[in-house]
């Protein structure tokens, strides 16, 4: 017979001095434990033996009325066919069908824990998703049955206009901010995290097998996510690319010029991104070669994303004026700021004023040197287009069969990188700000 015990255990002590209840689920002479919300503080239990026993008149009354809700599933759903689960499976299916959850899941719950699984740049991604919907519905806790095709759409129209939410200033003091309209990009990666989470839940939660169907709709049959147009393009010319690499220190400041220095080493290095750049470990540069994973996808992909680009006499003197002497990485970025993002953040705004001090009417970002690279490889030295998708270390759908057969020559992507810099540099090997 499965059986209930609610559970304190010492060794979960929290900082804040509370400790978390649990339900255990015993079955079969196995164990299995359902987190519940609520934490308790020393005179909320009381010691027996080796371990402690909730004394709280108040939680043991709604936990208890909770086991008799499992005690119910067990009885009236399962019957015989209990003997099917292992004490893992029950727990899980508790929580689902329980009615103190009303079969329901609460959303932001659920997705601030997936968040917390993936790599930093895209838990922040998730979170700010999160955090928005938080903001529309004025709520912490909102319900998977609530996004429905109709919330969807209310929430896409709420982020097209100005608005006002609550922040916490730099004392940490909650102050009303006015938040500008978030473009259409923004839209449509907010849309696809939802999309992304309620996917996640959908496997996590229903079992089609078993006839067990929590999540029993799904909002993105009607909701169609808006497709982009055509991405405005980020290149420049290449007199645009020798007038950065020309720019003399004099009259900037040290944050230009390292936003300068790292342009140069992404586009030299066939357009590498500075997540990359920051993260990258010292052993990548090695036998006159960069050699790493892309953070982007590496984690999507059989290759593990990994590119190796040949250090070119025009980039080596950059890449050794910022090569890290400790911490294990190969460049240190990391000394200098605290995370990629930060990294990223001052190079954009160094690059703001190389703009402006060389009269380019556009927003600089370390994106334009990526599309650059590509564009100039393309049109002006006439590089094949399978070549540059090869030099960028995209995946095309179409070939991904074919490409786990085919050894990766990367001998391709130094002949394009060596065109390209020749035709920027016309083979001056040096940088004449060094």
């Amino acid at each position: 017979m499965a059986t209930f015990k609610v559970c304190v255990f010492e060794h979960q002590q929290r900082e804040d001095a509370t400790y978390p209840v649990s339900i255990r689920v015993t079955w079969k002479r196995q164990s299995a434990y359902i987190k519940t919300e609520y934490r308790v503080s020393k005179k909320q239990i009381r010691q027996v033996g080796k371990g402690f026993e909730l004394k709280d008149a108040f939680l043991l009354r709604e936990l208890n009325n909770r086991i008799a809700d499992y005690e119910d599933i067990k009885l009236k759903k399962l019957g015989s066919k209990i003997e099917y689960y292992t004490a893992k499976e029950l727990a899980d299916l508790f929580v689902k069908q329980s009615k103190d959850s009303g079969g329901d899941i609460d959303f932001i719950e659920f997705g601030r824990d997936y968040a917390s699984k993936l790599k930093y740049n895209y838990t922040r991604i998730f979170r700010s998703t999160l955090n928005a919907i938080v903001d529309y519905t004025g709520r912490e806790k909102v319900m998977f049955s609530e996004i429905t095709s109709k919330f969807l759409m209310s929430f896409e129209n709420h982020l097209k206009t100005e608005r006002k939410v609550i922040r916490d200033n730099q004392l940490g003091v909650p102050v009303e901010v006015i938040q500008p309209p978030v473009s259409d990009m923004t839209i449509r990666n907010y849309m696809s995290n939802i999309r992304t989470l309620f996917n996640a839940a959908i496997m996590q939660f229903n079992d089609d097998d078993k006839d067990e169907i929590v999540i029993k709709h799904y909002p993105f049959k009607k909701y169609k996510i808006k497709p982009l147009q055509e991405t405005k393009k980020r290149n420049l010319s290449i007199e645009q690319i020798k007038a950065i690499l020309t720019l003399p220190d004099d009259g900037l400041t040290e944050r230009a010029i390292i936003a300068r220095d790292v342009f140069l080493i992404s586009f030299m290095l066939v357009g590498t991104n500075t997540v990359d750049l920051f993260g990258m470990p010292a052993s990548s540069i090695k036998n006159g070669r960069i050699t790493y994973n892309r953070e982007k996808t590496s984690d999507r992909r059989r290759d593990d994303a990994q590119i190796s680009i040949r250090i070119e006499p025009e980039v080596k003197v950059l890449i050794d004026k910022y090569r890290a002497t400790q911490g294990g990485k190969a460049f240190n970025f990391a000394e200098r700021y605290t995370n990629a993002q930060a990294f990223n953040s001052n190079l954009n705004k160094g690059l703001k004023v190389i703009a402006e001090k060389l009269g380019l009417d556009i927003p600089l970002s370390t994106y334009y040197a990526r599309h650059s690279w590509a564009t100039i490889a393309r049109n002006d030295c006439r590089i094949s287009k399978d070549d540059v998708h090869m030099a960028l270390n995209h995946v095309d759908d179409k070939t991904k069969i074919t490409d786990i057969y085919i050894a990766r020559d990367w001998s391709i992507v130094d002949d394009a990188n060596r065109k390209v810099i020749k035709l920027v540099t016309k083979t001056d090997l040096h940088l004449p700000h060094h």
